[in-house]
């Protein structure tokens, strides 16, 4: 029972594990070094100060060889929204208990979408014209448009020209209008075990209005290169250096590293259980050997009763064989019933242990099946082939 419950608990937490592990987030991931730069705003105290910085800086890179594209993000892929806000439309009330839903707020560069390889599936890109001067814009993701306007044969477009309302201030006081422009296809702002379904807002880093005065301004800075990134960090921290030796780059790293770390819980998960599984079946495969060849061996007067009154060999063997196989329906309908609540349980919109129940339970079945007629068949097989007598002597 224990071994049912163990190996189908395993094996859904190892097939789970894996997939979370290999989620995509939704950009290219090879060929970029990223780095956090924190601008500090009471020195950069004006939006056209920090956009100097910032364009500075990519300037700087752009020169030197191999360095393809320069991009800023408050949050790069598989990290979370800094910041998240209420938001509302205005042809229906989304409250839930008198409360408006938050959604987290990234903000980029006009160039981002394009330097991270992601094609928008509506509208356009940022461009210079939206400024602090402009209407505010976003733009969002394809699976959020498609939870607001579900109806629409086309959500993605459908969504472009109209109109959010999102609430900068924090108390659902003060709501600012804000027009979509653009549909992303999905990109992941949370690790994978977190929420694979999170959505986000995407605003101008142009039209940054949220930061709280006297806090530096974290931003992310995102190279294209070709080649290998991590040989580029000096290049990133020379070029740092020459623009502002006062704002060094810190934590810097590729961005597959990042998502490795993002992904490491998982990771560490998927070889747990793939520790505890190995280990479970060696087990089962020792332990219910050795109780099933016990089992038949103490029943050998009885082998050698049933052939002597008429039994046909096929008929003795089927009696041990159908008895095994007894205890292993007990053993799976206990553990394997245990295995599948203990994973309606722990299921989430990331770890989705049930979709792999279909795939596990009938795998763990056959190899316990398999196991259980060759712990029966061998031992019960050696005595049938013994004389009736001889196994009447048995002791």
């Amino acid at each position: 029972v224990f071994s049912c419950f163990l190996l189908v608990l395993t094996g859904v937490f190892i097939g789970a594990s894996v997939e979370s592990a290999e989620t995509d987030y939704g950009t290219a991931t090879e060929g970029y070094l990223t780095a956090r730069v924190d601008i500090p705003t009471d020195f950069y105290t004006t939006a056209s100060a920090r956009a100097i910085f910032r364009n500075n800086l990519a300037t700087e890179l752009l020169i030197e060889q191999g360095v393809e594209a320069v991009t800023y993000t408050s949050a790069l892929p598989s990290q979370g929204a800094s910041r998240r806000y209420s938001y509302r439309v205005g042809d229906r009330d989304l409250r839930v208990n008198d409360t408006y839903p938050r959604k987290g707020v990234v903000y980029v560069e006009n160039n981002y979408f394009e330097t991270m390889g992601v094609s928008l599936t509506a509208g356009r890109s940022f461009d210079n014209g939206d400024s602090e001067n402009s209407i505010p814009v976003v733009i969002i993701d394809e699976l959020f448009a498609e939870q607001l306007w579900p109806n629409e044969a086309n959500p993605s477009q459908a969504a472009i020209g109209r109109t959010l309302e999102l609430d900068f201030s924090g108390n659902d006081s003060s709501w600012t209008t804000v027009s979509i422009v653009g549909v992303t296809p999905h990109i992941l702002q949370a690790v994978a075990m977190d929420d694979i379904n999170r959505t986000s807002f995407y605003q101008p880093l142009s039209q940054r209005c949220c930061f709280s005065p006297g806090q530096d301004l974290r931003l992310n800075v995102a190279v294209k290169v070709a080649g290998n990134p991590q040989d580029y960090r000096q290049t990133l921290q020379v070029a740092a250096a020459q623009v502002d030796r006062n704002v060094p780059p810190a934590f810097i790293l590729s961005l597959e590293e990042w998502q490795e770390g993002a992904n490491s819980v998982m990771v560490f998960a998927s070889q747990a259980s793939t520790g505890i599984a190995i280990l479970t079946l060696a087990l089962a495969i020792t332990g219910i050997f050795a109780i099933v060849t016990r089992s038949i061996r103490q029943r050998t007067k009885e082998i050698g009763i049933r052939r002597a009154v008429g039994s046909s060999n096929n008929n003795v063997l089927w009696v041990f064989i159908r008895q095994g196989f007894k205890y292993l329906c007990v053993g799976l309908i206990i553990g394997g019933g245990g295995a599948v609540l203990i994973s309606n349980m722990v299921t989430t919109e990331s770890i989705r242990l049930l979709e792999w129940l279909p795939l596990v339970f009938p795998s763990v079945s056959v190899g316990l099946a398999l196991l259980v007629f060759l712990s029966t068949y061998g031992p019960a097989r050696e005595l049938i082939a013994m004389e009736p007598g001889e196994t009447l002597r048995d002791e």
